[in-house]
């Protein structure tokens, strides 16, 4: 059982609450005592009330501090909690109620609880006078001692430069970085690595042995690989070593090749694999390459509000290219000359962006435009139709949706596009998705609906043009968009 450090009660009013203080946490500091190096006697404790003079103070003068010794914690006051600042808390500890104080203890816990409110007292603890505030947690009390206004150092002043511009691109790239991190507090994560170390530090010389080596470290250069979502990715992708002359956040597209071509079924295959060894042998089989289009930061300096041209012509400079790692090339003219030439050697079509934009993170630009052989729209999977024949095990086609206006809308079904094994990918990846009709109206459906979907994955379709009913015309299936969120499925019918 806890041994009490204290005993007294909590006194507001004409309220009385008997409680006992106990220890909530433990400095796992070493201590160290300074001895005399001649005799090793132990040295008193001087104070310097000027510079290189000092008084000694014994245990005996420390009785004679004129303190009204007290047994209460007196609250002074009740204020919100978020009003205690942190530079203000020194050191928790947890109250608990003595016997004849359970049914008060719990009152006063239960209306700090409900007010949201923390308890300001006086307090005379270990013959020091303290101000401390009483907050419920978990049940029970925490009194956490403060420090008083004279202790707590103004904070620096910034440096006397221009004054700090921060632009919208860079807000939003950190609140994506925050939010991309962001997770819970795990203490048990987290131990001190200096103070472990100094342990085996002392134990080698109590035990009179050779200090441990120190190992020296060295700092190797890293590198992050995130998809759109942040989510890091560079575990899927060992074969990717992307090295820059210096730090710089860049932008690109991953891609494996199938012959002269990159093939979005084999990118699946690796995107999808899971587990050391096979990521590995894909590595090998499946090797891919990082095509670099743009540049957001050199070193700590933000460069997406240059103009694109002048970020083409910082990537030379900055990365080094290699047989995984290239630079996206561009031309300047003869657009269409270029589209034909893109489109005879089977690729779907080409990028066309503005010379003067900058770059624009996580929203949709007009200053870039995609220009394919055939429409391509990502859709929410929202369900299946039955299949038939060679397809009765698996579906017949998926029932597609995009937004428009906030509300998800039926834009019709895809059959065509898929490979066997994709197939039965896909089907596996739905089956545990069954629920409701996605859609606000149930859609009419010229086929049977083997089941529906939550709107939870995303398709990419190729398309001739919009039907009259907004219905695509000609779909065919390109390939899964796991990199895309339902709710970016958004549409602008014509």
């Amino acid at each position: 059982m806890a041994r009490a450090l204290w005993s007294g009660a909590i006194a507001f009013g004409l309220v009385n609450i008997p409680v006992k203080l106990y220890g909530a946490t433990e400095s796992k500091d070493l201590s160290f005592t300074t001895l005399h190096a001649s005799c090793m006697t132990a040295l008193k404790r001087p104070y310097e009330f000027a510079k290189g003079q000092y008084v000694i103070l014994r245990d005996e003068d420390f009785d004679k501090i004129p303190l009204e010794a007290t047994k209460a914690l007196e609250v002074q006051g009740f204020i919100e909690a978020q009003e205690i600042s942190p530079l203000y808390r020194e050191r928790n500890y947890y109250l608990g109620p003595e016997e004849i104080s359970l049914k008060p203890f719990e009152l006063f816990r239960q209306a700090l609880m409900r007010t949201g409110k923390v308890a300001i007292a006086r307090a005379v603890l270990w013959k020091k006078e303290q101000l401390v505030a009483i907050s419920p947690l978990d049940g029970g009390l925490v009194l956490t001692t403060l420090m008083y206004q004279d202790e707590v150092k103004p904070p620096p002043e910034p440096p006397a430069t221009h004054p700090i511009v921060i632009s919208d691109a860079e807000i939003e790239l950190a609140l994506q970085l925050i939010g991309a991190l962001t997770t819970e507090f795990d203490p048990s994560k987290f131990r001190d690595r200096y103070r472990d170390a100094l342990m085996t530090l002392i134990q080698a010389k109590v035990e009179g042995k050779e200090l441990p080596a120190v190992a020296k470290v060295e700092t190797k250069p890293t590198q992050d690989l995130k998809n759109r979502r942040l989510n890091f990715i560079e575990d899927r992708y060992p074969d990717l070593k992307v090295h820059t002359r210096k730090d710089a956040i860049l932008d690109g597209e991953i891609v494996v090749m199938k012959g002269p071509l990159p093939s979005f079924e084999k990118l699946q295959e690796r995107e999808r694999a899971s587990g050391k060894i096979n990521i590995e042998y894909l590595a090998k089989t499946l090797p891919a390459t990082y095509i670099v289009f743009d540049i957001l930061y050199v070193g700590e300096k933000e460069v997406m509000s240059l103009p694109q041209m002048e970020r083409k012509a910082l990537l030379p400079d900055i990365v080094e290219v290699d047989d995984r790692v290239v630079l996206s090339d561009y031309i300047e003219r003869r657009g269409v000359d270029y589209y034909n030439a893109v489109i005879a050697r089977g690729l779907e079509g080409i990028i066309a962006k503005h010379k003067r934009t900058r770059y624009y993170t996580g929203k949709r630009s007009k200053d870039w435009i995609k220009i394919k052989k055939k429409a391509t729209l990502d859709c929410v999977i929202c369900g299946i139709t039955a299949g038939e024949g060679e397809r009765e095990d698996t579906f017949g086609s998926l029932i597609l949706g995009v937004y428009h206006e906030g509300k998800l809308v039926h834009v019709g079904r895809v059959g065509t596009g898929f490979s066997e094994a994709g197939r039965r990918s896909i089907i596996e990846r739905l089956r545990p998705l069954q629920g409701p009709c996605p859609f606000p109206e149930v859609p009419e459906i010229d086929a049977h609906v083997g089941f529906w979907t939550r709107p939870v994955l995303v398709a990419e379709a190729h398309f001739l043009e919009w039907s009259k009913d907004r219905r695509m015309r000609a779909p065919s299936f390109s390939r899964m968009r796991d990199d895309k969120r339902p709710e970016e499925c958004v549409v602008t019918f014509p």
